[in-house]
């Protein structure tokens, strides 16, 4: 038995886990890159990072950075 056909083996035994995995991570960095998009897209720059709005935004970004770091661990 050689090491790639053990590996092979894990990979189709556990299929659904890495498929999960791929899913959630790809979800994860998905929404992240939308909600950035969104963020810096040019006419946000009329927004005042002192306002309720700004303060929102940034607030929203760390929320969803760490969502993301969660679903990727």
């Amino acid at each position: 038995m050689s090491f790639n056909h053990i590996v092979i083996q894990n990979i189709v035994r556990d299929k659904w886990t890495y498929i999960s995995y791929f899913l959630s991570s790809v979800f994860s960095i998905l929404v992240f890159f939308f909600f950035l998009i969104t963020a810096f897209h040019p006419m946000m720059d009329a927004i005042d990072a002192n306002s309720s709005l700004g303060i929102a935004m940034i607030l929203c970004s760390m929320i969803v950075y760490i969502f993301s770091f969660i679903f990727i661990i």
